[in-house]
């Protein structure tokens, strides 16, 4: 195929697996976790109402919240997100593609690695709350140890993998990686703060940890104003 000048087979192979390593974890943590059909996500619930507490119809929550906020805006940030795999399978040699090469391995190792990071986060999270019944306790160990949401990084990571794909195929694709900027928009000012919000309610000593913990990318964790405050009591009894 690469003599005729068509996509590199090898390519085609790495961008499949990158997005293949991904949807099997996601669908088995959905498989695991998924309690049925009675539930619904706290998001949900908290548009809805919002709209009630407005005195809003209900069927403007079904218009604006569920078919644009919560259907179609997610739908078209993955559609932005997945237009680097459109254009590393579909822009073979003869029209300008690049012939396999590092960046491709690199981007599927990206791709993996997330997918792993995430799968990782969500079995230490699975065996914390199994284990921990104790109220208000926060999530500080493995992974979560170093970053207060290592699963929205792994997230974010491989959406970044597959923008690695495009430019792997030419660096002409630069103006993919939008997809990959809107994810990362959508995490950092959208679904964090829901989450954490809702962490603060329910655990009020998550705070120390959003005072010592890094947000995203795995860090060393820093001393936050609540355990400069403990040593400094600790000093003086």
């Amino acid at each position: 195929p690469d003599e005729d000048g068509k996509v590199p087979v090898g390519r085609t192979v790495l961008v499949y697996l990158s997005v293949w390593f991904w949807a099997i974890r996601l669908t088995s943590n959905w498989d695991t976790d998924w309690p049925g059909l009675h539930h619904e996500d706290f998001r949900y619930m908290d548009i809805r109402q919002q709209h009630r507490d407005k005195g809003l119809p209900k069927i403007m929550y079904w218009l604006s919240g569920s078919l644009g906020g919560i259907m179609m805006v997610p739908t078209i940030f993955v559609f932005a997100g997945s237009i680097p795999v459109f254009l590393a399978l579909t822009t073979p040699r003869f029209i300008g593609g690049n012939e396999l090469n590092f960046l491709d391995f690199v981007a599927t190792g990206v791709c993996v690695s997330a997918a792993a990071l995430q799968w990782f986060a969500d079995r230490q999270m699975r065996q914390f709350r199994k284990r921990d019944k104790e109220p208000g306790t926060c999530m500080e160990e493995g992974v979560w140890h170093y970053s207060r949401h290592p699963n929205y990084f792994g997230e974010i990571s491989f959406w970044f993998g597959l923008y690695l794909h495009a430019l792997a195929a030419s660096p002409e694709f630069w103006w993919s990686g939008a997809g990959f900027f809107i994810m990362v928009i959508l995490f950092v000012f959208i679904s964090i703060p829901l989450m954490e919000k809702r962490q603060l309610q329910k655990r009020p000593k998550f705070q120390d940890t959003i005072d010592t913990t890094s947000m995203l990318i795995p860090l060393p964790r820093w001393k936050g104003k609540g355990a400069t405050e403990a040593i400094k009591n600790e000093t003086e009894v």
